[in-house]
């Protein structure tokens, strides 16, 4: 722009200085995003007309508003041509005066007829999303009649049709999912899967010392093996009972409430535990552990939904080793504390993650997709907003919307300037009962899914903390059979620790491989293999083996069915929509519990009684069974956007 000068108006607009030179690069917008240069006519000027601005200039509000929807209603003709046919302020007025007075007319009359249509459009919403609920609710009971599914469909049709009209009167929009994509996986959800880690690694511990505490405690208090069996039993029913009641309060009452309850119960029971006089006491605070480690699928779920669709399976693997990290760190822990200081010990010192979840609690930030689901629109948009600020990334301009069709009063207004959330429909299944949320498992859309997913949760506990009391038992009970004293050494209780930290570590590289398989093949395919390999890896235990033979043997068990059971626990959140999320997830969790509860009765009690191939027989007819249930699932779930509510008919 050669030697021109240039006028510059100064930040507070007070006053204009003279630029010698002036350059324009394509940097410029780099580091002045918001700068805009505007000729001036040559009176505002003292001298060259051209003004650099750092700010954009707001000539307020538009006098008139035209919104493209209102050229496409068949009324507004008709509305325009008698307006501008009735107005006359007569030909005194000047054709500038009367051209205002004309848009003014017409503007007070357009907006009345707004007005009118807008109601018209509640009206018509409020009933076709009334029609829609209670259909669906029907659906869930039993199967709809031909006229029900026409009904259905015309609702569906007129809530199309109106969010058409709004469509064609907003800004862009985008979905949360894409608004995650936008903002990407950084330092915020860093935090978020450190805090949810904390959780995961207190379950894992909490549930490993089970492997730990039975054989010290029957021996200090001279009780059964059906005694020391039900220390286990009463933890996972426990577990049993929390994973639906933590998913229930989740869905209902936010999933921040839910990880509060959860760090309350788990922490104090786990620190009382210590200090347990007797038996009795014992089993009651472990059971009722069991109930605040039921609440894991909650931290899953809670994290899942903070994390962008295309990344969300690798970071969900990543997650799981928290577990892993919790199982080798209890291993390491009672290796090193339950020969010196006892069981008490490694309970109290077994609480502090569980007791850091409760410390940290005040950090913890509500699910937007929650948010939105609950008609919470600002306090989503503002935890998106922070996500955006923490990764240092921008949110798409334009309108976020809920994969569900919406619209209010508030919104025909919204100008395209505008950047807004759209409050979610508020109807009946804003608020369902814990009974509607149950049911809405069993419709016809989830039905299939449900059962498949329950029998695959149960085979992975049942197989994946079998495994772990069978290496324990198998150290333990080996030369008490006189069967198997051709075959072992004398085992220790030094011995016994070293093992469950051996095949503690197997969990690593089964992490690392089903991350490397997850977003490639899909998670059915994953946990098909995984299955399969770890079938493999358990046969050779249907025969009597060497130590080393034993420990390669659960070893690579245990590093696949990890595997299946961290897939698995990544698919059941995707497969559910919002609504019943937690729910669905946290069921599925109780039924893996029963699988926990009945895994001692055979890895404690067959061991013990020297029927190890039998005990073996009915792990490899579970895990088998189970992997040909993940073969019928009837949807693969990798990349794919989170539902928010349960499928409706497709329009044809």
């Amino acid at each position: 722009m050669g030697g021109s000068k240039f006028t510059y108006m100064e930040r507070m607009g007070k006053s204009f200085s003279k630029l010698d030179r002036f350059f324009v690069c394509e940097q410029v917008h780099g580091t002045w995003p918001e700068a805009t240069v505007m000729a001036l006519p040559r009176r505002a000027s003292d001298h060259n007309p051209i003004l650099l601005k750092l700010s954009k200039d707001d000539f307020g509000p538009c006098p008139f508003k035209l919104y493209g929807s209102w050229l496409k209603h068949p009324e507004f003709d008709t509305v325009v041509k008698n307006c501008l046919a009735e107005f006359d302020v007569g030909r005194e007025v000047r054709a500038d005066r009367r051209l205002l007075l004309k848009f003014k007319s017409l503007k007070g009359v357009i907006k009345a007829w707004r007005v009118k249509v807008n109601k018209e459009n509640m009206l018509s919403r409020d009933k076709a999303i009334e029609t829609c609920s209670y259909l669906e609710e029907q659906a869930v009971v039993g199967p709809l009649s031909i006229e029900d599914h026409k009904r259905w469909g015309e609702a569906l049709i007129t809530l199309k049709k109106i969010e058409d009209e709004r469509m064609t009167d907003q800004a862009p929009t985008y979905t949360l999912d894409e608004a995650l994509v936008a903002v990407g996986f950084g330092k915020f959800q860093g935090w978020l899967i450190v805090y949810a880690g904390l959780g995961s690694i207190a379950e894992a511990m909490e549930v490993m010392i089970l492997s730990f505490i039975g054989p010290s405690v029957r021996s200090e208090w001279n009780l059964s093996s059906t005694e020391e069996s039900l220390i286990t039993t009463v933890v996972f029913a426990g577990m049993l009972i929390g994973a639906y009641s933590w998913g229930f309060i989740s869905d209902n009452f936010g999933r921040r409430k839910g990880l509060l309850s959860i760090a309350i119960v788990t922490s104090g029971a786990s620190v009382l535990s210590a200090f347990s006089p007797n038996y009795i006491s014992l089993v009651v605070l472990r059971c009722i552990g069991g109930i605040g480690l039921g609440g894991g699928p909650t931290y899953n779920s809670w994290f899942l939904e903070f994390i962008p669709a295309p990344s969300r399976g690798l970071w969900m693997v990543i997650f799981a080793t928290f577990w892993t990290v919790g199982t080798i760190v209890e291993a390491s822990l009672a290796w090193i504390i339950m020969p010196r200081y006892g069981w008490r010990w490694l309970l109290a010192i077994s609480s502090i993650p569980a007791l850091a979840a409760l410390v940290f609690y005040q950090l913890v930030p509500e699910s937007p997709r929650y948010l939105c689901l609950k008609g919470q629109p600002t306090e989503a948009y503002d935890i998106l907003k922070r996500i955006s600020v923490v990764n240092q990334r921008q949110l798409p301009s334009g309108i976020l919307l809920s994969d569900q069709i919406n619209c209010s009063d508030e919104d025909l207004d919204t100008t395209l300037e505008d950047t807004r959330l759209l409050s979610p429909k508020r109807n009946k299944s804003a608020s369902k009962t814990s009974f509607s949320s149950l049911w809405m498992l069993f419709s016809s859309n989830l039905r299939k899914t449900t059962f498949l997913l329950w029998i695959v949760f149960f085979g992975n506990s049942f197989a994946y903390y079998g495994i772990i009391l069978l290496t324990s038992e198998l150290s333990n009970r080996h030369g008490e059979c006189t069967s198997f004293a051709l075959v072992t050494d004398n085992s220790s209780e030094d011995s016994t620790y070293r093992d469950v930290f051996i095949t503690s570590l197997a969990e690593v590289p089964g992490l690392v491989f089903a991350a490397f398989i997850v977003d490639r093949i899909g998670r059915k395919h994953s946990m098909e293999l995984m299955f399969f390999i770890g079938f493999i890896f358990l046969l050779p235990l249907l025969s009597l083996q060497s130590d080393i033979s034993t420990m390669v043997s659960l070893f690579g068990s245990r590093m696949f069915i990890i595997g299946t059971f961290t897939i698995a626990n990544i698919y059941a959140p995707e497969i559910y929509p919002t609504a019943v999320r937690a729910t669905g997830v946290g069921i599925a969790s109780s039924v893996s519990r029963i699988g926990g509860m009945i895994s001692p009765l055979v890895a404690v009690h067959l061991v013990d009684d020297c029927h190890q191939t039998a005990a073996i027989v009915l792990f490899e007819v579970v895990i088998i069974l189970s992997g040909l249930c993940v073969m019928f699932f009837p949807h693969e779930t990798m990349a794919r956007e989170l539902a928010d509510t349960v499928s409706e008919p497709t329009l044809s």
